[in-house]
């Protein structure tokens, strides 16, 4: 291993590295790095077609899968690939609770969010930041981190903040990875909420 890894000040001990490469999703990184460094364990996190090439290739590794369940029932692909995943790791109780259901034997650990590093800011930084972007300090900023496209289903997600924002003058919107909201047909559906 190379020299040491930090992240938010605190050491890593492991090595990280980055999903990169020319095909999608690390199909030509992934091989490469497991050769040049033969980890003892490889942990990949995403969903089944992201990853639904691994399954079909020649790494030899321990390999834990953390994934979503998000739909139902589990399609023959997806049983077909995590029989071939050395340790499954459900992070939802529902993907879980299905993945039982369909004899696939796995493990539960939820995502989670480590609240001393990621955390709302004090008022002052807030109003500092706000001004920085550009961005009235008296508007509220909503920040969804995703993929804008129709299967994300970000206008029907917004509504209930609608109804649960009456009363609040003004409301600024973020959406990241936005290069296909007009293609994907949701930029109309965002202006009706």
């Amino acid at each position: 291993m190379g020299p040491p890894v930090y992240f938010h000040r605190r050491k890593l001990h492991f090595e990280s590295l980055p999903n990169t490469g020319g095909k999608q999703f690390g199909q030509l990184a992934l091989p490469y790095w497991i050769a040049k460094k033969e980890p003892d364990v490889v942990l990949t996190l995403g969903d089944f077609w992201m990853l639904s090439w691994m399954w079909k290739s020649d790494i030899i590794t321990t390999w834990t899968y953390w994934f979503p369940i998000d739909g139902v029932p589990i399609t023959d692909d997806i049983k077909r690939m995590l029989k071939r995943v050395d340790i499954p790791v459900c992070f939802s109780k529902f993907g879980y609770n299905l993945c039982t259901e369909a004899g696939i034997r796995c493990y539960y650990i939820p995502h989670g969010v480590n609240t001393k590093i990621f955390r709302p800011l004090p008022e002052e930084e807030k109003r500092r930041t706000k001004i920085e972007y550009g961005i009235p300090p008296d508007k509220k900023v909503i920040i969804r981190v995703d993929r804008n496209q129709r299967r994300k289903k970000i206008p029907q997600t917004l509504l209930p903040l609608r109804s649960s924002m009456s009363g609040i003058p003004t409301l600024c919107f973020t959406s990241t990875w936005t290069s296909g909201i007009r293609k994907a047909g949701t930029w109309s559906s965002l202006r009706s909420v």
